[in-house]
Order: C-alpha cells, then sequence, then structure tokens
C-alpha cells in the first residue's frame, strides 16, 4: 500500500474546500427557495386579477340585461333621455368581491350608444381600496 502524505501546511484544505462548496449550496438553495415564493405571489396575484376581471364583466352582463328588460327603469330609452352619467349597479356582491357598473349616453351617435363602465374589485369594497384587485371594463353597446 502508498501512503500518501501530506504536508503540515496542507492539513485543513479539504476542510476549506468543503465549507466552500457547502456554503455554494447553501446560496443555490436559498434562491431557489426565494424564486419559488415569488412565483406563487405572481400566480397569487394573476388569480385575483383575473377573477376581478370576470366580476366586473358580470357587472357589464348583468347592465345589458338591465338595460333590455324593458321594465322602464334604466332602458335605453331612458338613460337616453338623462343627461350625464347613471349608476345603474352600486357595490354588487358577486363571487366574494363587487362591481359598480354606471351608464352613459354617447351624444351625437347614430344610431344611439351608451358607454358603460363596469369596475370590479375583489375583495368588494366601495371605493375599491387601495391593495385590492381592481379592473375597469369600458364597453360602448
Amino acid at each position: 500500500m502508498r501512503r500518501i502524505k501530506i504536508r503540515k501546511n496542507e492539513r485543513g484544505l479539504v476542510l476549506v474546500c468543503v465549507l466552500l462548496i457547502m456554503g455554494l449550496l447553501s446560496a443555490v438553495a436559498a434562491g431557489t427557495l426565494l424564486s419559488g415564493q415569488i412565483d406563487l405571489r405572481i400566480s397569487a396575484n394573476l388569480k385575483t386579477r383575473s377573477q376581478a376581471f370576470y366580476i366586473a364583466e358580470a357587472g357589464l352582463h348583468h347592465a345589458w340585461q338591465e338595460v333590455e328588460d324593458g321594465d322602464d327603469t334604466n332602458d335605453l330609452a331612458a338613460l337616453f333621455d338623462t343627461t350625464g352619467i347613471t349608476t345603474l349597479f352600486n357595490n354588487v356582491s358577486f363571487g366574494g368581491g363587487g362591481y359598480t357598473v354606471t351608464a352613459e349616453p354617447i351624444s351625437g351617435s347614430d344610431p344611439k350608444r351608451l358607454k358603460m363602465i363596469s369596475t370590479g374589485c375583489l375583495p368588494a369594497g366601495n371605493p375599491c381600496a387601495s391593495g385590492n384587485s381592481k379592473v375597469i371594463i369600458e364597453a360602448q353597446l
């Protein structure tokens, strides 16, 4: 058997190399964990923003039904007779959030058109609090 002699001044070299490799692996592991947490936050924000969009879209559909129902309240003819903005729905609860819808006749349009603005907020709030997901959809009908 052949023996390898280690010089006295090189005795701690293996320990230093192992510590450097362990430090590098720890840094990589910490970076991976941080990246995973950031991805989770991004996914959660995307989910709440999508939900706020669908809440605002539901508000538009509800408003369109209200305009077309023929009950003489907030009907198309009644909205064109008004000037300015008419609030059709204010902070209606829907799917954990809420929506507000306003309508305004577009003057000089032929055929007559309405501009509807639906604001979806998740979680619900009136006005939508800072930090909540808020989406505004504008549609011309």
